[in-house]
């Protein structure tokens, strides 16, 4: 009985670290993509970001958190929004649904977006993003106008 009692004891501290090992490599995951790739993003746009993305890739129904970050969202600087904006285009896939979901988190800042992706296409750090990325910022650069349009 008493073999059980320290059986369990060390299961549950293993199970302990564990948690921590895979929760700091999360952090450092995000924390790489943040820093390395988006260099101006501000922290309160990291964080409203981060939740959008572990949402994406925990759940199915990720554009819910997305909705859910827009008011948050809308008390940052424009600069920050726009920042947000760009991370969410370039690390999400964004499609159907999302596309809505997106353009009403968007909302006004529509025009403002597509002169931020147009500038941030001409800047150094567009060179940095993968091709995966570099599409989905032309394919918006190229969506944005026909928005903007119906707005």
């Amino acid at each position: 009985m008493n073999l059980n009692i320290r059986l369990k004891k060390k299961l549950v501290r293993a199970s302990f670290f564990t948690f921590i090992l895979v929760a700091i490599t999360w952090f450092l995951f995000f924390y790489g993509v943040f820093y390395k790739n988006l260099p101006d993003l501000t922290m309160r746009a990291r964080f409203a970001a981060v939740a959008v993305l572990n949402a994406e890739y925990l759940y199915p129904d990720w554009d819910n958190e997305l909705f859910s970050q827009s008011e948050a969202v809308l008390k940052m600087t424009l600069e920050e929004r726009l920042s947000f904006y760009r991370i969410i285009l370039t690390k999400c896939e964004i499609d159907g649904y999302r596309n809505i979901v997106f353009i009403d988190v968007i909302g006004g800042d529509a025009r403002d977006l597509l002169e931020n992706l147009i500038q941030y296409k001409k800047s150094k750090l567009y060179e940095f993003l993968s091709s995966e990325e570099r599409k989905r910022i032309d394919s918006w650069i190229e969506q944005l106008p026909i928005v903007l349009a119906q707005i």
